[in-house]
């Protein structure tokens, strides 16, 4: 990349936020512009937040379908679990009310 190529992308990742593509590098998630939005939130509701990136070709059930970013004001917390942690929790039960072994089931899926 060169110099002048790299002065805009830096430009751009202070400006523009990533959060619209359906592709995410999973190395820089968030351009500076998407984390100095998320600390703001942070910051002014006392929370806490996640980024949800998906699989290609996966969509949310949120209006922006890819990849989202979820606050949790801190007047709900604290919540009696954390969302990724209820997500596993509710996997795991699912899988064991169809008889199945989890941890049998995970080995798998790889």
């Amino acid at each position: 990349m060169s110099p002048s190529e790299k002065k805009k992308a830096t430009k751009d990742d202070k400006t523009k936020s990533k959060l619209h593509s359906d592709v995410i590098d999973l190395q820089k998630p968030l351009s500076i512009a998407d984390w100095e939005n998320l600390n703001a939130g942070v910051k002014e509701t006392e929370g806490l937040a996640f980024v949800q990136v998906l699989p290609v070709g996966q969509k949310s059930v949120n209006p922006l379908q890819f990849n989202t970013i979820h606050l949790c004001p801190g007047d709900m917390l604290p919540l009696d679990k954390v969302p990724l942690c209820k997500l596993i929790t509710d996997r795991v039960s699912e899988i064991k009310k169809k008889g199945v072994n989890p941890m049998k089931h995970a080995f798998e899926l790889n």
